[in-house]
């Protein structure tokens, strides 16, 4: 390109078109650059196109209240409580309690103004 600029004084090249070329490379220069991140996000994520494996597989359902299920929670209440404690009920909680009693916790942190 400094060769097309400096050959002689009568093809010196005007400033539209020299103005063309400089942008005519940086597409270049950026449409090489894209392709090449592109590229490499497609070696790292898998094969484009590809449909994703799930992020996490679902949440196992409720477990069943099992004598085995029961004898593990005898165990770890003996394991950190010690002896002279037992257990009274053994029972499923709704999905619903815990974020309740967060959510209503929040809500008795803040003041009223």
């Amino acid at each position: 390109m400094i060769l097309l600029l400096a050959t002689t004084p009568d093809a010196v090249l005007g400033v539209d078109t020299a103005l063309l070329i400089i942008l005519a490379v940086g597409f270049a220069i950026l449409a090489h650059t894209v392709f090449q991140l592109r590229r490499q996000v497609a070696s790292l994520t898998g094969k484009p196109g590809t449909p994703s494996p799930p992020a996490k597989p679902p949440l196992p359902g409720p477990v069943a209240l099992t004598s085995r299920v029961h004898a593990a929670i005898a165990a770890a209440i003996f394991a950190s409580l010690g002896p002279g404690h037992r257990v009274v009920s053994i029972s499923n909680a709704p999905d619903l309690m815990w974020s309740r009693e967060g959510r209503r916790q929040v809500f008795l942190s803040h003041r009223l103004r």
